[in-house]
């Protein structure tokens, strides 16, 4: 894995994972160059995450679209959600979908969370997101 750490954005391609500071994003072309060691690297879009500037338990900075298990402090119940920005409220959360609803969980009322993958590698932990 190509780590920087601090880095801003991350995305893949065949060569693997590359970690920048900058990403341009080609809508009409649907793909996405990272500025890699002074070239530019084309990853899949749907690869591209933020870095939200929050590391899970084991120290590894968390990206959106990372995919994290977390204890939900309210219930004290184990979960799977996806991060993601929340436009409305204007930060990063954790994203869970149950019965045609969305939930938020926000990361003050979360503990212990773990990446146990991300939706661009691992669509089927994706597809198998809490249940609530």
């Amino acid at each position: 894995m190509n780590t920087t750490i601090g880095a801003k954005y991350r995305g893949c391609n065949a060569g693997g994972w590359y970690y920048s500071d900058k990403v341009e994003v080609l809508y009409k072309y649907q793909c996405a160059s990272l500025v890699y060691q002074g070239s530019y690297k084309g990853v899949a879009m749907a690869s591209v995450g933020q870095n939200i500037g929050r590391k899970d338990k084991h120290g590894t900075p968390i990206y959106t679209g990372d995919i994290v298990e977390f204890v939900d402090s309210y219930t004290n119940s184990k979960r799977r959600g996806v991060v993601a920005y929340n436009e409305r409220y204007k930060l990063f959360a954790l994203k869970l979908e149950f019965r045609g609803l969305v939930y938020w969980f926000t990361f003050d009322t979360i503990e212990n969370e773990v990446i146990v993958g991300n939706t661009y590698e691992n669509p089927q932990i994706a597809k198998t997101i809490d249940k609530l």
